[in-house]
């Protein structure tokens, strides 16, 4: 289990996996990386970074089920590539995401999510790892941006993003009730 437990040296030195891709219009081969889309471990605890996404060494790092899937949604649109994104998903697995790939989900939805849509991946992961539902109303009910805030030099912006996440979680999906949580 050691193995599965992230800290900053290990992703550093993370060996990560690649998918090649020759582009039809030129000819070129491409290669994707995990580090193009970035890593996901919803557990990893720091401190000294704690927002969403953080920074290791040339490798990012998602905490935030919706910031991960809010990127693998832009990634999708910008690239057009959906089955090399899909196919590179597991390999951006790290702790606890590592550990409900290789033995939470069973060898039949392992099958059915390799061949399933990119969307049906959004809806699995989100599924797993999205906080409950009880504990997000509270959160977004309790937490409020005060003036010592302020003067702490913490973004309003940072706050207001992490209670649209709250929301989501709280299965909030119009806008509007989600800009008038915050």
């Amino acid at each position: 289990m050691q193995h599965l437990q992230a800290n900053s040296e290990e992703h550093r030195a993370l060996p990560l996996a690649t998918k090649d891709s020759t582009n039809k219009a030129n000819g070129i081969k491409q290669r994707w990386k995990a580090e193009d889309i970035g890593l996901f471990n919803p557990e990893y605890h720091d401190p000294a970074n704690p927002g969403p996404v953080i920074s290791l060494g040339r490798h990012t790092l998602y905490r935030n089920i919706y910031a991960f899937t809010d990127q693998l949604k832009d990634l999708a649109k910008a690239s057009g590539k959906l089955i090399m994104l899909r196919d590179m998903l597991p390999t951006c697995f790290k702790g606890a995401a590592l550990i409900w790939h290789s033995t939470e989900l069973t060898d039949l939805e392992k099958d059915l999510l390799r061949t399933a849509s990119i969307k049906s991946w959004y809806a699995a992961l989100i599924k797993r790892f999205k906080k409950r539902i009880s504990v997000a109303l509270h959160k977004l009910q309790s937490e409020r941006y005060t003036m010592k805030d302020a003067r702490d030099h913490k973004s309003p912006r940072a706050f207001a993003q992490k209670q649209f996440r709250l929301a989501k979680a709280a299965e909030i999906t119009s806008i509007f009730n989600q800009v008038t949580t915050v």
